[in-house]
């Protein structure tokens, strides 16, 4: 279910894929600098540490054997803090600060140990602050609406691919194909041996992943329900379909965004399906400012199926096997949708307030985890990420590369 809830706040991980090509067609300079400053700084909290479990507690991702690593606050309560002060386009990351400081950057994330009846679980809430400006939530829906419009102009779309780092990264990495369908225009990108060999980490961790899962997932602007976008997989095959004769205002300035899933994971010999996982974005727009929400509504059922066998791989002791794998799945995905202090399940808040040249970014995150850790992809590699091996980071260039073309 972390798996599930971190793809989520993150309008899931296929998404992020498809949006690595935002406004690749139409160079930007504030949305340039806004991301140069999330990606620098993002690659400063990778160069910052050592410490995987730092790292990931970041997310929300968190057990009771990692406690012992981690500072207790007034309350007893696990958590993990970090500054990032920006100057001249250079990071300096402080972790634990241990006094106020002018920072650019400020994330805390605090693990609430909690019974609910005799299990043990975890509340999670996470605030990120940061004052980078030029990007909103708003630009992101305008360029799902021109993207969604332009997979439609065949010729201007081969332009885009030729073109594009970003296109030209992710085709350098990827597999890619698209076609034209009855419905929908594809968008297709294989994990292949040029995967594995640039990116070995990335290939095992998400190509073995994908190897597990049959996702399909549709996303839809509310006031246009019957015009989705569509994600899905085959094994190590990625796609995005967007429809045919695209509304002009598709996705354009939404007031709600559905995206409903259907999952299904085949893992240590048990079959696990969810269906209709009903997840809500609520976008907000006050002048110069825009607030995003999500949340998970509900899901309309769910299967375990097989019989669960496991072995320990050698070196993980951050995991443990329950007892009772259906009902351990059945308590996760429960705080992940419904939760059980009366908050409601993983959800956020973000608010992105324009000022002039001025932009200060609010983001609030509540979840609710089990205190022991299991996952049906099995264990981490509890590794940080080799630099020159980095698909996110090379990526992340690529976009920069994309958004101050001249």
């Amino acid at each position: 279910m972390k798996y599930l809830k971190k793809k989520f706040e993150k309008v899931c991980f296929l998404l992020v894929i498809s949006s690595s090509l935002h406004n690749c067609f139409n160079p930007n300079q504030d949305h340039y600098n806004f991301w140069k400053s999330y990606y620098s700084q993002q690659q400063a909290i990778r160069q910052s540490t050592k410490n995987y479990n730092h790292f990931v507690a970041l997310t929300g991702a968190f057990s009771k054997e990692r406690e012992r690593d981690f500072k207790t606050d007034q309350n007893g309560h696990p958590y993990i803090e970090l500054v990032g002060i920006e100057k001249k386009n250079e990071w300096q990351v402080v972790w634990y600060p241990e006094q106020k400081i002018h920072e650019s950057f400020h994330a805390k994330v605090t693990f609430i140990p909690l019974l609910w009846e005799t299990k043990e679980i975890y509340a999670v809430e996470r605030e990120i602050t940061s004052n980078w400006s030029g990007y909103q939530p708003r630009d992101f829906f305008n360029w799902l609406n021109q993207f969604s419009i332009l997979t439609n102009k065949h010729s201007e779309f081969i332009t885009l691919r030729e073109s594009s780092p970003s296109f030209k990264f992710l085709c350098e990495t990827f597999l890619c194909n698209s076609r034209e369908e009855a419905t929908h225009n594809i968008l297709e990108f294989t994990f292949t041996d040029k995967t594995e060999s640039k990116f070995p980490t990335f290939y095992q961790r998400a190509g073995g992943r994908l190897e597990k899962t049959h996702l399909d997932i549709r996303i839809w602007d509310t006031r246009f329900p019957k015009e989705k976008i569509l994600i899905s997989n085959q094994g190590k095959t990625l796609q995005f379909k967007f429809p045919i004769n695209a509304k002009n205002d598709l996705f354009k300035n939404p007031k709600t965004i559905h995206i409903n899933s259907n999952i299904l994971i085949k893992s240590f010999g048990i079959t696990f399906e969810i269906h209709d996982l009903l997840y809500e974005l609520t976008l907000i727009q006050k002048g110069k400012e825009d607030i995003l929400v999500g949340k998970f509504l509900n899901y309309g059922s769910k299967n375990l199926s097989g019989n669960f066998f496991y072995f320990i791989p050698t070196g993980f002791i951050d995991f443990f096997i329950p007892g009772n794998i259906e009902e351990y799945l059945n308590d996760a995905l429960t705080l992940m949708v419904y939760g059980t202090q009366g908050k409601g399940g993983a959800q956020f808040r973000a608010i992105y307030n324009r000022n002039g040249s001025v932009q200060k970014n609010y983001i609030k995150s509540y979840s609710e985890i089990m205190r022991s850790r299991f996952s049906l992809f099995g264990a981490d590699s509890n590794q940080m990420e080799n630099p020159s091996a980095d698909f996110f980071g090379q990526w992340e260039s690529a976009l920069l590369k994309d958004l101050k073309r001249d």
